[in-house]
């Protein structure tokens, strides 16, 4: 077996702190992500919730009108 040596001791370190530096930055990516799907799926709903609101408010034959003149959603 080969004895590591001043140069296979750096690098191994070397290599251990690289690792723990893209552990770091892949968990806070993951956390970034995660976070933001939480508050896609919040804003969606509450976007829902306006859209039913603001339909019950029209009078009948009027939401489609409403809806094209004044959101932006398909």
């Amino acid at each position: 077996m080969k004895t590591p040596t001043n140069f296979d001791v750096t690098e191994s370190n070397m290599i251990r702190a690289s690792l723990m530096q893209h552990a770091e930055q892949i968990n806070a990516y993951h956390q970034t992500a995660e976070t933001a799907a939480v508050e896609t799926i919040r804003a969606a709903v509450m976007a829902g919730k306006l859209l039913m609101e603001a339909k019950a408010m029209c009078k009948h034959g009027e939401w489609q009108n409403w809806l094209k003149k004044n959101c932006i959603v398909s």
